[in-house]
């Protein structure tokens, strides 16, 4: 991909399930292990004020905050992957006791309520879960009164039939982390199983096979095991939590309860107890207090520029490859600093390997310089065949030598792909082009965070000079992503000359979009020493 023209002047996932039923008063976390993101809150639904409603509250119990009030029943919450908005079924349609549902998504404060389904059926629309700019959920709308799962864009567009199988019940989709796979169950010959499918319905694999129901499938942030709720070892209706590898292997009960324990959902931490009925608990993947700070920059930097994008003068901008200038437009998902955000804007008749517009300052040639923002690509992203699109690039040296930041398919560290996978999701790795050593690609090596269309992510770069220019090898380029190290490369060589010169927004694609797409940028941190 070519750059932009300078112009200086074990498990680390999450290990506490919370465990209860619609008989079970108590969410208790069966195991802990500090997740090494950010605690998110957490979404469920109870009857404290006389029928099923919608609640948040913190993972620490705290700060519980009603968010529907309908005299229907809300349930089923399933959180947007940036924690911006909630997606939820409500019977509100209808006669308040009909068991025709029907999804609906709302801001995470409650606001803005939208319907997103409209089925003329008995049971209507259930069960959404939410992965990218998709959501999965189970149907009766093909053959009454048999579900299948079926898939959706987050607006309600693009209902998509996964399974075809019209003479059982598949229900209850549970998404892989990736978003490639579903995990859902099925009732071969009445009894409830858990299946795996891949996310265009294909590659459908039973995962279970016991006497009694293995329901509620719940994936772990790594999308290595999933947990569940089975009946194998006791007596119908009384379940109990296992967890299982991702292929189905390896089974192991967790839960020893007298009474019932159902519905797993993967958390960092936290518990609740309310003396009726709390349930359907959904975990949110970030917390909104730890969105807005840079957590990884360097103590003692010195800002060198703090950009809320609230208009397009504060840096330099041309408009390049694009048929359409960029803009600032409002965006109340924006994760640090709403309303306002970049909007940088591909257009069909771009040349191949362009960007539409360059958004850059000048810097003070500092040897060590941290850079970040917050991204997000348009629903509609569509990719190149080497990589998914550029991001940044920062110069340095002489004023040509680059290094540059992109997104890239999953065939990158730690992925043995054969044959080669595209995206998305995608993975954050960084590029260097010096005159004096060639190019390479340093891929994450440490983890390798998933990036999917409309998601909202944090991105933040350490570069660190090496002591002796092509002789000490020990320059640094560090990345994290949402707050986890991705990538840590400590043998970095960097010009001889030596000094970072200038910061770009510059979005090179390899190739010009079928339709018009974008990339938003929700503020910038630059600082250096």
């Amino acid at each position: 991909m070519c750059s932009p023209r300078f112009h200086f002047p074990s498990l680390a996932f999450v290990v506490a399930v919370g465990v209860l039923a619609m008989h079970v008063h108590r969410v208790e976390p069966v195991a802990h292990a500090q997740s090494p993101g950010a605690q998110g809150k957490i979404a469920f639904v109870s009857g404290r004020d006389g029928n099923g409603e919608i609640y948040v509250m913190n993972a620490d119990g705290t700060g519980v905050t009603r968010l529907t009030n309908d005299p229907a029943n809300d349930i089923q919450p399933a959180w947007s992957p940036d924690g911006s908005r909630i997606a939820f079924a409500s019977n509100r349609g209808g006669p308040v006791f009909s068991g025709h549902y029907e999804l609906y998504v709302m801001n995470a404060d409650g606001t803005n309520v939208t319907q997103l389904t409209f089925t003329n059926t008995e049971r209507g629309s259930t069960r959404p879960a939410w992965c990218g700019n998709r959501i999965a959920f189970e149907s009766d709308r093909f053959v009454e009164p048999l579900t299948d799962i079926f898939a959706m864009n987050e607006d309600g567009t693009g209902i998509t039939r996964l399974t075809f199988d019209n003479a059982a019940f598949d229900r209850k989709p549970a998404w892989s982390p990736a978003c490639d796979r579903i995990a859902f169950t099925k009732d071969p010959s009445g009894n409830v199983e858990v299946y795996v499918m891949n996310a265009n319905g294909s590659g459908v694999t039973r995962l279970t096979n016991s006497a009694g129901p293995d329901d509620w499938a719940s994936w772990s942030p790594d999308g290595t095991k999933l947990a569940f709720a089975s009946t194998r070892d006791s007596q119908s209706p009384f379940y109990e939590i296992y967890v299982m590898n991702a292929d189905g292997t390896g089974a192991t009960r967790l839960t020893d309860d007298p009474n019932s324990a159902s519905r797993p959902a993967w958390s960092p931490d936290g518990s609740t107890n309310n003396t009726v009925p709390d349930g359907e608990p959904a975990w949110s993947r970030a917390s909104p207090a730890e969105t807005d700070v840079w957590p990884n920059e360097p103590a003692g930097f010195i800002p060198f520029n703090d950009q809320p994008w609230d208009d397009l003068g504060s840096w330099s901008w041309l408009r390049r490859g694009s048929s359409q200038d960029p803009d600032i437009v409002a965006d109340s998902t924006a994760r640090f600093s709403p309303q306002n955000v970049l909007r940088m804007i591909f257009t069909p008749d771009m040349e191949n390997g362009s960007e539409p517009s360059v958004h850059w300052i000048g810097l003070p040639g500092p040897d060590e310089i941290y850079t970040a923002w917050w991204i997000k690509l348009s629903p509609n992203w569509t990719p190149g065949p080497s990589a998914a699109g550029q991001m940044t690039y920062l110069f340095a040296g002489d004023g040509f030598g680059q290094v540059s930041t992109g997104f890239y398919h999953p065939c990158a560290w730690p992925d043995d792909c054969n044959p080669e996978q595209q995206g998305p999701p995608y993975k954050i790795a960084a590029n260097t082009a010096w005159q004096e050593y060639g190019q390479q690609t340093w891929f994450p090596n440490v983890a390798a965070t998933p990036i999917n269309a409309g998601e909202w992510h944090r991105i933040e770069f350490y570069y660190k000079w090496e002591t002796t220019p092509g002789v000490s090898g020990d320059g640094i380029i560090r990345w994290w992503v949402d707050g986890t190290l991705n990538g840590d490369h400590t043998t970095v060589h960097y010009p001889s000359q030596r000094g970072f010169l200038e910061f770009q927004h510059a979005p090179t694609i390899e190739t010009a979009p079928p339709a018009e797409q974008h990339m938003y940028i929700d503020h910038t941190r630059v600082s250096g020493r």
